[in-house]
């Protein structure tokens, strides 16, 4: 079903909370008409496609068809906007959106909103919270959130060639040229801006009635609690950016992402990127599905790649040194080192239970910003319940790593320091073996983050390993460094050229975990949390279909990716009830 109309709607319907009703002189006063282009096919969700302050519908050209032909999809322009009739008395946005889509008939929505639109979208989401499925914000601004000097100064200086001389052309050049609304090496997007603002400029030159102002939400956005994408551009004015924190940090499961290259107007700088960044969100195992399919014939070949790195001598002596020893609670810690392998030697703490027998045992590697010490509480807390336990330092905690920014996008050193931190890991389960507190039959893992990501191909490669907790961990890492943040994607921009970092990024897959947790026998426990800031959600969907259905329990939690405490018990309850 398709639908290009003009309708006509009675603004004789509940406004928002504290809002004075405009009572018309006649019937017919407070008739409006909207432009709108519909797309439904039965069955599909509804998405409506809301523009910003200064364009109108067509603005979404570029990416119609995309989402068009994946849900239900409403664009229209607002009052004064586009085809649609201008304002002649007072009225809200919220309200006009309201009986839009009622007549076409959508009682629920994700709502996609540009600058003023993603404003409208949040307020529109606190009036009529039953009625949004999630919200997209691209460049929003929130109501009751401030505005700085140079905001205001931007404005009034681009208005200026029409307000003093009456030249509208003038006018839409200075915002055409405006290196904040469109990144200034955005070149099509800047023509596509002109052509816009030609053929409807009144909303640049100021020439509308403007909406009454909703209640504010700023205070209040802790109310929605539906998911959100929260997109800025890097080159964005930085009140924009400013604003994109606000609602991060109000909004219950809000996340934000950085669009690398563009400015204000994302969906018409970067269509595509924008198109994989709502498709990862909205439908992240839609994208892992995807992925799964092209990644899975390569697992094999990975693994052979990569069997030559990991391969180690077991029968090498572990030369343990304790160098202190400390008692906490009902545990005894200790303060140790081992050979590694590769070159040095790994530290470590050791947590032993004060009761006699053979225990389970756990081993841990910490996050990228950790470090041995990062889970001793917890350690402690397992050995007062029977469990030993043994963290180690990653490479670059030790002494003796030699740190160099080049290591972050060298193929070679990067594969080093992961087979590396590979062998030490498998390391640390034989002294665990060795150890006469130990009961070799039950050794598990656990990892979080950089210990996760690692902790997925070591639980494929080791036999021994017979229960794994894999937190906020990557499952294609290689893969997240293209688009989003993680360990490379700062160092991936500094790469010369395109070719250059798609043969770091190939070179690096052989050790992604997506090609060897088909492949571990151990029961897997994967933690992720809504917020996180990192691990986007379509990698961790591939987690799961990478894992498989065999003895893999999946948690979410209303967190970011550091975790909280609640994560930690269910983990603990977890590994007890499996060891």
């Amino acid at each position: 079903m398709a639908q290009s109309s003009r309708i006509g709607v009675s603004l004789l319907l509940p406004l928002l909370p504290g809002f004075a009703r405009a009572e018309p002189q006649t019937p017919d006063s407070q008739a409006f008409e909207l432009s709108y282009e519909f797309e439904c096919a039965l069955g599909k969700p509804g998405l409506v496609l809301i523009h910003d302050g200064l364009l109108s519908s067509e603005s979404w050209d570029g990416v119609w068809d995309f989402f068009s032909s994946r849900w239900c999809t409403l664009r229209y322009d607002r009052r004064g906007y586009g085809d649609s009739e201008r304002a002649r008395t007072s009225y809200t946005d919220v309200a006009d959106l309201a009986a839009l889509l009622d007549h076409v008939g959508l009682a629920r929505a994700t709502l996609v909103g540009s600058s003023a639109g993603g404003g409208l979208a949040v307020d529109f989401a606190l009036a009529h919270p039953e009625r949004v499925d999630a919200l997209v914000l691209i460049g929003a601004v929130v109501s009751g959130g401030s505005y700085s000097e140079h905001f205001r100064a931007r404005g009034l200086t681009n208005a200026r060639p029409y307000r003093y001389a009456g030249d509208a052309a003038g006018t839409i050049e200075r915002w055409v040229a405006d290196p904040y609304f469109v990144a200034p090496g955005s070149r099509a997007a800047k023509e596509a801006l002109r052509r816009l603002l030609t053929e409807h400029p009144e909303p640049a030159l100021g020439t509308l009635r403007w909406p009454e102002d909703p209640p504010p939400a700023l205070g209040r956005l802790g109310e929605i609690t539906v998911p959100a994408l929260i997109l800025v551009g890097e080159h964005d004015i930085p009140d924009v950016h400013a604003h994109a924190g606000m609602l991060e940090a109000g909004l219950a499961r809000g996340k934000r992402i950085l669009v690398a290259g563009a400015g204000h107007e994302i969906a018409l700088e970067q269509p595509q990127a924008f198109e994989q960044a709502v498709l990862e969100f909205l439908r992240p195992r839609e994208v892992a599905e995807a992925a799964w399919a092209e990644l899975a014939p390569r697992s094999a070949g990975a693994r052979a790649t990569a069997a030559s790195w990991l391969a180690y001598d077991a029968s090498k002596a572990l030369d343990v040194h304790e160098k202190a020893t400390e008692t906490r609670g009902a545990a005894r810690l200790v303060d140790l080192d081992f050979a590694s392998p590769h070159s040095g030697r790994v530290p470590a703490w050791l947590a032993l239970p004060q009761s006699p027998g053979k225990h389970p045992a756990v081993l841990f590697l910490h996050h990228g910003q950790g470090n041995r010490v990062t889970f001793l509480d917890e350690m402690v807390a397992l050995a007062e319940r029977g469990v030993v336990s043994l963290s180690i330092d990653g490479t670059e905690n030790r002494p003796d790593y030699r740190f160099a920014e080049a290591r972050f996008f060298d193929v070679a050193a990067t594969l080093e320091d992961k087979a590396q931190l590979l062998t030490d890991l498998r390391r640390g389960l034989d002294l665990l073996a060795s150890r006469p507190e130990v009961d070799p039959a039950r050794l598990g893992f656990v990892g979080h983050s950089l210990g996760a990501t690692l902790g997925g191909v070591l639980v494929g490669i080791e036999p021994r390993i017979k229960v794994a907790a894999l937190v906020a961990g990557f499952s294609a890492e290689s893969r997240v460094a293209e688009r989003g943040p993680g360990r490379y994607a700062l160092a991936l921009r500094i790469i010369p050229s395109p070719e250059e970092r798609r043969a770091f990024l190939d070179g690096i897959a052989p050790l992604d975990a997506v090609h060897y947790l088909r492949e571990t026998r151990a029961k897997l426990l994967l933690q992720f949390a809504r917020r996180d800031e990192f691990i986007n959600p379509w990698d961790a969907e591939l987690s799961q279909l990478a894992a498989g259905e065999r003895s893999l329990l999946v948690q979410w939690y209303d967190c970011d990716h550091w975790m909280n405490e609640e994560v930690r018990r269910a983990r603990d309850e977890w590994l007890l009830r499996e060891l």
